[in-house]
């Protein structure tokens, strides 16, 4: 990781800037005029002033689409979570709620079953 007051230093005489969370920014550029290509390891583009590369002719690059499985993984899970309260649960037996039940199983909350449920996933991406 590169602290923000280092990251003039470490790219001064750089042809290319491969970024993730780096702010690319009309000062940061001003201060870098070699660079010609700022190459952000993720899907999206909002830590790069994308009116100053254009004005200073630089290029921008992204991964767009690297991460759509785990996205789309990631809420499936949202929606078990949701329905299975898997975090209060874990939460509930890390502190002996199950140990301490007398009952053979432990359901601090009401959980949704999802059988014959209609699952519609609405997205905004590409």
């Amino acid at each position: 990781r590169t602290a923000p007051s280092d990251v003039v230093e470490r790219l001064s005489g750089a042809d290319v800037a491969v970024v993730n969370k780096v702010l690319v920014t009309d000062s940061l550029l001003s201060a870098v005029p070699s660079l010609g290509l700022v190459s952000v390891t993720a899907t999206g583009v909002n830590n790069v002033d994308l009116e100053a590369c254009e004005k200073r002719g630089v290029a921008v690059t992204n991964v767009p689409a690297y991460s759509t499985p785990s996205v789309a993984q990631h809420a499936i899970a949202c929606v078990l979570d949701f329905t299975n309260k898997i975090h209060r649960q874990s939460a509930a037996v890390k502190g002996g709620a199950w140990l301490n039940s007398p009952d053979f199983c432990c359901f601090p909350e009401r959980t949704i079953e999802i059988a014959d449920s209609v699952f519609v996933v609405v997205g905004g991406g590409s």
